[in-house]
């Protein structure tokens, strides 16, 4: 496939709503989406998506572009590193002048890390039923696991010794440095050793089921009690939700997903029937997590341990839920209880019926918030509390809460706005240079995007001299039969900003008069602000001659007002 075959391809398969959305809040408004932008600090969205054209455009700053264009900014990556990464989510083989050998490199790094992962747990899952493996196994069984369950989800043993598996690796040829960036060993002054030992193996898997990280769980009371894999180049905690590969099917079709703490707590649910259940993996609770489940259900509840540190958590998870515009569910279990404790001894259906009717998050926040308060300072700095998170965009559901807010406080409407607005920081955004299209140029732009078939190509291609850079590159992309999408990307290609460029072609305005005319107008406006521009350039020239002016310089001035004279007379804006 060609270059230019592929990204047309490329940009045609991409679903810019649905990459976005791995990233921001967005909502429909119409045909289009509105977020609020990522990249300025604003109160109302000006972030604008438009899915039938392909663009993202921000009223606000400025920013705009494509898909590729976005994952770059927000990303921070190279334009051919975007392009590699859209095509490997939409399954698009990459022509290799699109593969830089950097990004051939980190391609074969991943594979390699992915082996290595697979290695690793059949050397584990081996330990688990050899003599030094029994501990671990007799902890297993003592969760009520059998070996299905242990074949099921992959568990297995990491020996006490320092390099059994490293020196596993190495025999089965892998190299030490392969080996650390898997995230498998750490390496002490000049040796390096395992990083897992003695301790039980869970193995973390992306959706295709390809080993990812691992966690390892102490036996013996050692700290931390689970020890997760570090980052690598496969495997982003942040993005990362323990049992995801066997619960998404079920989130779709329960129409909600269960979210808590444990490994043992995923494995547990599931085994006993409930199987929309995830974990996240050595980290709270983060916005990519549940982007990730909100594409599955809008609706998500929250099962956590049955202490104040559960609950705490869960009290913490409130701001998150609603910087992805999300209302937090929640099930509160007894003291004591982890929800893998209560489903072995309450049964299913208990569980089922706490997850039929689970709590308002922010409703028992507040609630939490307006008991026990000793006096009107610690009143005060309760509901600044609850205000503080409390970004709700929607009318009806902000409206809700301050309702809730103002019951459980008793305090006034007006004074609870009061404060609210005492509250609030305001930040100002620095706006970003862009490049600048003169009004003509916008209306011809516009007009050939709506009505091309109005507008003269060998007229314009005559005109192309007088249009600033970025606008002849748009228009003779255009002209040549280019996709909208392709010609903000020849512009980016080129080195200019297609923000102001996609600022037009979202614009809904219509155009109201003869199109014809309109567009005779614009040229003669650009024809005639160009020869003003070289005027002016010339009488500069002109003037550092002094005495000493050549002939052909005035000359060539007097035919430029005579053509001015002219373009004036037939009537340019």
């Amino acid at each position: 496939m060609k270059g230019g075959d592929f990204l047309k391809e490329l940009l045609l398969r991409a679903e810019i709503v649905e990459v976005l959305s791995d990233y921001i809040s967005i909502k429909r408004r119409g045909k289009n989406y509105v977020a609020l932008c990522p990249f300025h600090y604003e109160k109302k969205p000006s972030f604008t998506v438009s899915p039938d054209k392909g663009l993202f455009y921000c009223f606000g700053c400025g920013k705009g572009g494509n898909v590729i264009k976005f994952l770059q900014d927000y990303r921070g990556l190279e334009f051919k590193e975007a392009v590699v990464e859209l095509a490997e989510r939409y399954g698009i083989e990459v022509p290799p002048n699109f593969m830089s050998s950097e990004a051939k490199t980190k391609k074969e790094e991943k594979s390699r890390i992915f082996e290595i992962n697979e290695e690793a747990e059949r050397h584990w899952t081996k330990n688990l039923y050899s003599a030094e493996g029994a501990s671990a196994m007799e902890y297993l069984k003592s969760r009520g696991l059998n070996d299905l369950d242990i074949k099921v989800w992959r568990l297995g043993y990491a020996k006490r010794a320092e390099n059994s598996l490293l020196n596993h690796l190495l025999s089965k040829g892998f190299n030490e440095e392969e080996v650390l960036k898997a995230g498998l060993a750490t390496k002490y002054d000049s040796s390096v050793k395992d990083l897992f030992r003695d301790r039980i193996i869970f193995p973390i898997m992306d959706e295709k089921n390809r080993i990812m990280g691992f966690a390892g769980r102490a036996l013996h009371g050692e700290e931390p009690k689970y020890l997760n894999s570090p980052e690598t180049p496969v495997y982003k905690k942040t993005w990362t939700l323990f049992g995801m590969n066997k619960a998404w099917e079920e989130i779709k079709r329960e129409g909600f997903a269960v979210v808590v703490e444990g490994y043992m707590d995923v494995i547990g649910m599931h085994k006993s029937g409930i199987k929309n259940v995830v974990a996240t993996s050595g980290t709270a609770l983060t916005e990519q997590h549940l982007r990730i489940l909100k594409k599955l259900t809008e609706k998500i509840v929250l099962m956590f341990d049955g202490d104040e540190g559960g609950r705490n958590a869960m009290f913490r998870a409130i701001e998150t839920f609603l910087k992805v515009d999300l209302i937090p569910f929640c099930v509160l279990l007894p003291d004591g209880y982890d929800p893998d404790d209560f489903v072995k001894e309450k049964g299913t259906e208990a569980v089922k019926s706490i997850l039929s009717s689970p709590l308002d998050l922010i409703e028992l926040f507040i609630d939490e918030k307006a008991k026990n308060i000793p006096d009107i300072r610690t009143k005060r700095r309760r509901i600044e509390e609850v205000l503080s998170i409390l970004k709700i965009e929607d009318p009806i559901e902000k409206e809700h809460y301050m309702n809730i807010l103002k019951e459980r406080f008793s305090i006034s409407k007006v004074l609870l706005k009061e404060i609210e607005m005492e509250g609030e920081k305001t930040t100002t955004s620095n706006s970003l240079a862009v490049e600048k299209i003169s009004p003509p140029e916008s209306r011809l732009i516009k007009l050939l995007i709506k009505s091309g078939d109005k507008c003269d190509k060998e007229e314009l291609l005559k005109c192309l001299d007088g249009f600033s850079e970025g606008t002849r590159i748009f228009v003779q992309s255009l002209i040549n039969g280019f996709s909208i999408e392709e010609c903000i990307q020849n512009l980016s290609d080129r080195g200019h900003d297609p923000s102001p460029y996609i600022s037009i072609i979202m614009d809904e305005t219509p155009i109201y008069g003869d199109e014809s005319e309109i567009f005779k107008n614009c040229l003669k406006s650009i024809k005639r602000k160009r020869i003003e521009e070289e005027t002016r350039r010339l009488q500069e020239e002109i003037e550092k001659c002094g005495k000493d002016v050549p002939a052909d310089l005035i000359k060539r001035k007097e035919e430029l007002i005579k053509s001015l004279k002219i373009i004036k007379i037939k009537g340019g804006n």
